[in-house]
């Protein structure tokens, strides 16, 4: 049966859906049962057909399955910040450049640098005895951005009496591969 319009086709086939509604999604589930790789295709086209419809599709599935799964998301999210502190300090203190005005865009190279030193800082804390810290050399409140030029590892102890003073970069006695501060670059 031909239709005069697009429009008048579709209003029909949603007609047609509604009444039928079982019985489509029966054959819809035995059809995708039976085509798994033409499914998984077509799944690709529509996403790259529809951008928008589809990050909206997986934001909403990300907030349902966290509203579903809220104990179990909040264990998973304890768990990584134990596992990654650099990871969440690195994080807040981009939060902190923001805040204060001074954060920049970063191309991933320089994330991830950024993000080495509070890996570093981390790995020197298993290490030894002393608490180590990633340090602005330039605080932020002072108009120092996180960029990889401006961090350095240093001991908690000297970044806590440092405050946020313009020292300047952390001279490691003892230490003869210290070059600028504590990471080598």
């Amino acid at each position: 049966m031909p239709y005069a319009n697009i429009e008048e086709q579709r209003k029909a086939q949603r007609e047609y859906y509604y009444r039928n509604k079982k019985s489509v999604n029966a054959r819809t589930k035995e059809w995708k049962e039976a085509h798994p790789k033409r499914d998984a295709e077509l799944k690709v086209i529509w996403r790259k057909n529809n951008p928008e419809k589809a990050k909206e599709q997986s934001r909403t599935s990300a907030e349902r399955f966290r509203k579903n799964n809220l104990e179990r998301c909040r264990k998973y999210n304890r768990q990584y910040k134990i596992d990654n502190p650099d990871v969440i300090q690195s994080a807040k203190a981009i939060r902190r450049a923001k805040k204060w005005g001074t954060y920049k865009l970063l191309s991933k190279e320089e994330k991830a640098m950024c993000r080495s030193f509070y890996t570093e800082a981390k790995e020197r804390n298993q290490e030894e005895k002393t608490k180590y810290v990633v340090d602005h050399i330039i605080p932020i409140s002072k108009g120092g951005g996180h960029t990889p030029n401006n961090l350095q590892v240093v001991p908690e102890q000297w970044n806590m009496h440092k405050g946020n003073k313009l020292w300047g970069k952390y001279k490691h006695k003892g230490n003869k591969d210290a070059k600028s501060g504590l990471h080598s670059r």
